[in-house]
């Protein structure tokens, strides 16, 4: 049976001041990925994008890596956990 949703769940420290942008990434094609943006303020955080339609790139078996960016290249977040589920 095929998966028809997904949701991520990335656990964070938010250290410094800039929109901070985490996913994970297809290790075979950097174009595809699935990313959440951290706007709040510092701080200990659960982002979660809840239940989302899968992309039209994530079929079959993929080798996914975490990736993680910064609109402020001095923030220093601490990454905990990266969680992806399907159904």
């Amino acid at each position: 049976f095929a998966m028809k949703q997904y949701r991520l769940v990335v656990f964070v420290n938010k250290v410094g001041t800039g929109t901070q942008d985490a996913g994970l990434m297809d290790t075979a094609n950097a174009a595809n990925f699935v990313m959440l943006s951290d706007v709040a303020a510092a701080g200990e955080h659960i982002l979660d994008s809840g239940w989302v339609d899968l992309p039209a790139w994530m079929t079959g078996e993929k080798t996914l890596k975490p990736v993680a960016r910064s609109s402020v290249i001095t923030d220093d977040p601490i990454y905990r956990g990266f969680a992806l589920y399907t159904r």
